[in-house]
């Protein structure tokens, strides 16, 4: 029986703090993952940037300017719910 039923669970922080390895350490159960820094990495690349740090820190940078600080999150939370 599956005892967590439409639930989020929210994993924020700086980068490099382990969001990814815990996700990894717990992906057989949980049932998505959806990273916020995919939406930069995708932005990066439709620009044409090479991808590496520095470039995410830039678009994220940019995209925060142009749409808010809370653009990010209004793009997962569009796509989870």
């Amino acid at each position: 029986m599956n005892l967590i039923l439409n639930k989020n669970i929210w994993l924020v922080g700086v980068s490099g703090v382990g969001k990814s390895t815990f996700v990894e350490n717990f992906k057989d159960i949980l049932f998505h993952y959806l990273s916020l820094s995919s939406f930069v990495r995708e932005e990066t690349v439709k620009k044409n940037l090479v991808p590496h740090r520095e470039n995410f820190a830039f678009v994220s940078w940019e995209l925060r300017k142009i749409f808010g600080n809370d653009y990010l999150a209004k793009l997962a939370y569009n796509i989870i719910r």
